[in-house]
């Protein structure tokens, strides 16, 4: 599995590293969309975003709340 990774800065990546990162490549998987193989991400798009790259998901509610207590080991 080819190395992937997230490089969290304080301000804006310098223009040259923006082309540096992206030499990198990209990861490609099937069935998924490529990822860059490196990202830099400022700490204020990450608390934006959760995942660089990506939208926030949210959890699926319960039906049941009840259910998991429910269930005997």
């Amino acid at each position: 599995m080819p190395a992937l990774g997230v490089f969290l800065t304080l301000a804006d990546p310098t223009k040259p590293r923006i082309p540096e990162a992206a030499g990198a490549g990209q990861d490609e998987r099937p069935g998924f969309a490529p990822v860059p193989r490196l990202q830099i991400v400022t700490i204020g798009r990450a608390m934006r975003l959760g995942r660089p790259g990506r939208a926030s998901a949210r959890a699926a509610k319960e039906h049941d709340p009840g259910a998991q207590s429910a269930f005997s080991l």
